[in-house]
């Protein structure tokens, strides 16, 4: 079995007009967010053993707040442009060529990409994945490089549903 996190980034802020969308940074809601999601996979005892991110300043943030909160070496993170910009295709891609050696994968990264290709690998739909949304994916297959896109939820857990 092979499992797939996907967390979508943590609320940014939009107070700096002139930034560059790659370069915004997260609000402090988005802060406090992404250590509360962190430490609920941490109280669930979910501990992927890789964390791929967007480039994005907002999604690695995230990804380092759930890093340092779940106890992950940071060189277990790693930057993929594809995660950014990238269509469902790369993303199929990116995941197909994951580590044989590894048995789960967090990705960080953004809609509406991450909310379609949850939608591709289950029977039913989510509307939208949303800030600091996570959702886990089991996947009945021991190779990535062969994995076929459909899956058993594990869970979806987002800030205002534990509010």
């Amino acid at each position: 079995m092979k499992t797939l996190y996907f967390v979508r980034h943590a609320k940014s802020s939009w107070e700096a007009g002139t930034i560059a969308d790659m370069d915004r940074p997260l609000n402090e809601k988005g802060i406090q967010d992404a250590a509360q999601s962190a430490q609920f996979l941490r109280d669930q005892a979910q501990f992927p053993e890789l964390l791929l991110s967007s480039p994005a300043n907002r999604a690695i943030h995230t990804a380092l707040i759930f890093t340092r909160t779940l106890s992950i070496p940071y060189s277990s993170l790693n930057i993929y442009g594809e995660l950014y910009s990238g269509s469902l295709k790369d993303i199929e891609i990116l995941i197909r060529s994951l580590p044989q050696d590894i048995s789960s994968a967090m990705l960080f990264g953004h809609n509406p990409t991450f909310t379609d290709f949850v939608n591709r690998c289950l029977d039913h739909r989510i509307d939208k994945l949303p800030t600091t949304g996570i959702v886990g994916l089991r996947f009945k297959t021991q190779n990535w490089d062969t994995i076929e896109f459909q899956a058993e939820l594990l869970f979806i857990d987002y800030p205002k549903k534990r509010k």
